[in-house]
């Protein structure tokens, strides 16, 4: 059991040294998510400020699939989308979910996202089935 996970270990190492070198740099992003559950949250979508326009732009996104227990951990399995192409990358990762104590609705995620665009001015929204959230007031550079 320990050399299987030193193995997976050792490939999401791999894999996360070898992005760099397909276009793209991996950026770890913490968000918190005040609606989580009630709201069915489906995802992420990343903005970039364009600075030729000086407008916000989808850049791309974190696709949200199940919610999963492992080793007593809750974990939100997803993986990135590239926006030009709607490409899935090729590895499904996991970030802990932390409940707020207080609102077990809000969480707050660490996610890693895979920018194929240049450095910039980055915020977040969230989306589900009946459309997007507003996009975050701060913005972070990625």
């Amino acid at each position: 059991m320990h050399r299987k996970i030193s193995q997976l270990a050792l490939g999401l190492a791999l894999a996360l040294l070898l992005v760099p070198l397909a276009g793209c740099e991996s950026k770890e992003i913490t968000i918190r998510i005040p609606d989580f559950d009630s709201k069915q949250v489906a995802g992420v979508w990343v903005w970039r400020l364009d600075p030729s326009s000086n407008q916000w732009v989808r850049d791309g996104q974190l696709e949200f699939h199940d919610t999963v227990l492992a080793g007593g951990r809750e974990q939100l399995q997803y993986a990135n989308v590239k926006i030009e192409d709607g490409d899935v990358d090729g590895m499904k990762l996991n970030a802990d979910v932390l409940r707020d104590p207080l609102n077990p609705d809000s969480v707050t995620v660490r996610l890693w996202y895979f920018r194929y665009s240049a450095p910039g001015q980055f915020k977040v929204s969230t989306y589900n089935s009946a459309g997007d959230s507003p996009m975050t007031v701060t913005a972070a550079n990625l």
